[in-house]
Formats: structure tokens, sequence, C-alpha cells
């Protein structure tokens, strides 16, 4: 069982790294799409085809009756919204601030939203009162957040504004907390549906209309850009990789958090996905832009650990 454990534990860190990949070719994507909404779009297709493709290799069927739905909360069902919104932010923001500020910021704000939805039994959830560990463990994460944030970069070039700067960083923590909201709400719309997998899929559907429906709204010429995609793909294969990475993700999730509880798959996923965040932007994979990492941002990576760590296991 011992060796089942390491295995698992190293398998969920393995995937805490799809979410760094998500971003950076989602972002590479969105140089071909010209607009985030689309490339967003894209990647959710590509994820709910991934998705009803697993259901039907598990032997699952894909439908489910509507009536589970009924006389539920009419939050249930803005799980796609949510996740478009998410997944549109770290398409905007990667290229501005970068992989590990686009992996770190929105933690801070999960970590915020997830610690006021056990407070006040948000969305159904049983009510956890908040500990004194906790907070310590909170103060870790901003700590680390505002060493790696304001002092852990080697790069002095600076494309954006201090305040534009402050923008995007403000976006990514309220990236954090819809995010943050959206896992208490897919909890929720999983048990009335009895499968995380059929919920996240409605989720991803819900998300790709939302997204086309919005590029067409924006005028975004959206077939002249699928053939800028195509051309694209000609020297970047893989810019069709984000919606399998986060599918991915939110899949094997599902399978290991009963196995190794939802605090140690979130801190094991965490350490993957900063790990190799700094790889990108060490040398930037993907054809991200390369930000040297620094002592201060190594320091600012393991107090978060440690404040997260403290968070989910008090």
């Amino acid at each position: 069982r011992r060796n089942h454990n390491l295995l698992f534990s190293f398998l969920t860190i393995l995937i805490g790294t799809t979410p760094a990949m998500q971003a950076a070719v989602n972002s590479r994507l969105g140089h071909y799409t010209k607009t985030p909404f689309l490339a967003s779009a894209i990647s959710f297709c590509l994820g709910s085809l991934f998705l009803l493709i697993a259901l039907y290799l598990t032997g699952d069927h894909i439908g489910f009756d509507l009536s589970v739905f009924q006389n539920k909360p009419w939050w249930l069902w803005t799980a796609g919204i949510t996740g478009a919104f998410s997944l549109t932010v770290n398409v905007l923001v990667f290229p501005k601030l970068g992989s590990i500020q686009t992996a770190l910021l929105p933690i801070v704000g999960q970590i915020i939203m997830g610690l006021t939805i056990d407070q006040f039994g948000l969305f159904n959830a049983p009510v956890s009162q908040i500990k004194l560990i906790k907070v310590v463990g909170v103060l870790f994460v901003i700590a680390g957040m505002l060493l790696t944030v304001l002092f852990g970069s080697k790069n002095k070039r600076s494309q954006i504004t201090t305040k534009s700067k402050y923008a995007w960083q403000f976006l990514a923590i309220l990236s954090g907390l819809v995010f943050g909201m959206q896992i208490a709400i897919n909890g929720q719309a999983g048990i009335a549906m009895g499968s995380p997998v059929k919920v996240t899929l409605l989720a991803f559907v819900v998300g790709s209309f939302l997204l086309i429906g919005i590029s067409r709204l924006t005028g975004t010429p959206i077939r002249e850009r699928l053939k800028d995609v195509k051309i694209g793909l000609k020297t970047d294969r893989w810019i069709l990789l984000g919606g399998i990475f986060g599918a991915c993700y939110v899949m094997l999730s599902a399978w290991l958090a009963p196995m190794l509880g939802t605090g140690q798959l979130i801190v094991l996923s965490l350490s993957g996905q900063l790990l190799f965040s700094t790889l990108i932007d060490q040398f930037g994979l993907f054809k991200a832009e390369k930000r040297p990492i620094s002592v201060n941002k190594i320091i600012g990576l393991i107090l978060m650990f440690i404040g997260v760590f403290l968070v989910h296991f008090a």
C-alpha cells in the first residue's frame, strides 16, 4: 500500500504540471487567434471532445437527466461560465506576467475563496470554522506571493506600466476567486449528477458555447482566425493541447482525490504546478518569454507552499 501511495503521490505531482502547460499553450494559441475568447473556446471544445471519448471508453453513458437539476440552486448551472472566465483570464495575463505569476496569483484567490466558503457554508458546503493555523498559512501564502511578485524577477525589461501590471495581477487573483467558487459548484453539481466527469463535460460544453458566442459578438472573424491557427500548427504543433491538459487535470484529480484526500491532492498538485511554472519562466518553454528565477522568487515559492500546506492540513 505504501508503494501505491508513493505512486499516486508522484502521479499527482505530475498532473499538477498540466495547468502550467495549459496556460502556456493557450497563451501561444492566443497569438494566432488574436483574441483570448476564441483561444479559450478552442481549448474548451477540444477538452469537451476529450471528455466525451473518456466517457465512451469507460463505458459510462453520455446523457443525463435534466430533472436532477430541478429544485436545485440556480448556481449549479454556472460552472461553465466560471470556468470560461478563469481560462480566458489565464490567456490574457500569461504574456503580461509570466508563468509563475499566472500560476500563483490565482492560488491566493482560491485560498481566500475556499476559506470564505468553509467559514460561511456557501454553495451548500459544510461549515468549517477558520482556525489560527489556517490564518498563519494564509499569511505565509501572502508573504510568499509578495516576495515572488515584487522582488522575485531578475528581468528588468517591462513592456507594461506599473499601474497596468497591478491591474493584471488583480485580475489574476480575481480569476482565482472565481475558480474557487467553481470548485465548490462543481462538487455540488457532481453530487446531483452522480459523476464528476459528467459535470466537467457539462461545464466544458457550456463554456464552449459561451466563448464562441462572445467571439461572434465581438466581431472576431472566426474562419480567418482558424486558418491562422492551422498555419500555426505547422511550426507549433502543440498549440491545441491546452484543452486536453485541462480535461486530464480535472478527470485525474477526481480519480485521485478519494485515494489521497483533497488536501494532499491540492498540495501535491500545487508543487507540480509551481515547479513546472518555474521551468517555463526559466527556459522559455512553449515559446514563452524567459523570466529568469532568482533567490527571492525561490524563497517566495517555498513560503507559498508551506502556507498552502498549513491551510489544507490544519
